[in-house]
């Protein structure tokens, strides 16, 4: 007789690096997995800091702050920091960054036990600046397999969405095909990849120009005047000019974004760069074993 498939039992003593743990989905992935399966081995979590706050501080302020750990908090009461503490392990980290941002030393100890990577991290609004969804999105993901491959057998499993199937209706397999968009444009992944680091680049040279500078005074001059202002006032140019620089420099990468994703088949770019994430998965690590979510 066949043993029943268990997600318990797969789990069991396994050790893990979760990325994307502060996100939605990546809250309900790690309360699910320590409600239900706990006698996972390790779930090593990893998390950005920020500006005023390490990334241990960031993840003691989610436990205790959000809902989706209430249900934990419940059920261990006084002991759910010990519970937390012998299964979870904190490691600073950012996915836009090779190696994930993970210290050498940390990184060595960590892979030594790897079973598997969870890649759940992703910039999830529909229309970023393009820039910021091919770091996280695209180079994260490769940043992720690569750490994974790095392990003598671990898993890769990428949480990504369904509409990486673009603009089509009717019914659609649940397969990557890295050769082709959603419109059935010809499709390689390696040269979209290069092609959106030199549309960002482009962007920014257009927009930080001295040619697109001096045009940029000058309209900011002309309103000043228009409205009755000093148009002599340098102090108050610069600071409308500083302001306006970015915001244009921000509309122009969310534009080039939201239309290279058109003139392929997908809706915004969101589903663009994490579809090409899946791609690049198949490209670059035909050998990492890998399941898609």
């Amino acid at each position: 007789m066949k043993e029943s498939l268990s997600v318990q039992r797969a789990l069991a003593g396994r050790h893990i690096l979760f990325t994307g743990a502060s996100g939605f989905l990546g809250k309900v992935w790690l309360t699910m997995m320590l409600d239900k399966v706990p006698e996972v081995g390790r779930i090593y979590v990893l998390l950005r800091g920020k500006k005023n706050q390490p990334a241990r501080a960031r993840f003691d302020q989610m436990v205790n702050d959000s809902y989706a750990f209430s249900k934990l908090h419940e059920l261990h009461g006084e002991a759910f920091s010990r519970f937390l503490a012998e299964r979870v392990e904190v490691v600073p980290g950012d996915v836009s960054r090779p190696g994930l941002g993970i210290e050498p030393k940390h990184a060595e100890r960590i892979l030594q036990k790897l079973d598997m990577v969870v890649h759940c991290a992703g910039q999830v609004d529909f229309n970023p600046e393009l820039h910021e969804a091919v770091e996280t999105n695209l180079e994260g993901t490769i940043h992720a397999a690569e750490f994974c491959a790095r392990a003598k057998d671990a898993g890769f499993v990428q949480v990504s969405t369904c509409f990486v199937a673009g603009n089509r209706e009717g019914r659609i397999l649940e397969e990557v095909d890295a050769t082709l968009s959603p419109n059935d444009t010809k499709f390689d992944v390696e040269a979209e990849y290069l092609h959106l680091k030199q549309l960002i680049a482009q962007v920014r040279e257009d927009c930080t120009s001295p040619a697109a500078i001096e045009k940029l005074r000058a309209e900011v001059t002309e309103n000043i005047a228009a409205k009755g202002h000093d148009p002599g006032n340098t102090a108050l140019i610069e600071r409308i000019m500083k302001r306006e620089e970015k915001a244009r420099l921000s509309e122009r990468l969310v534009d080039v974004g939201k239309d290279r994703a058109a003139e392929l088949g997908w809706p915004n770019v969101y589903t663009f760069t994490k579809s090409m994430g899946e791609s690049m998965l198949l490209v670059r690590f035909p050998n990492l074993r890998k399941t898609f979510f």
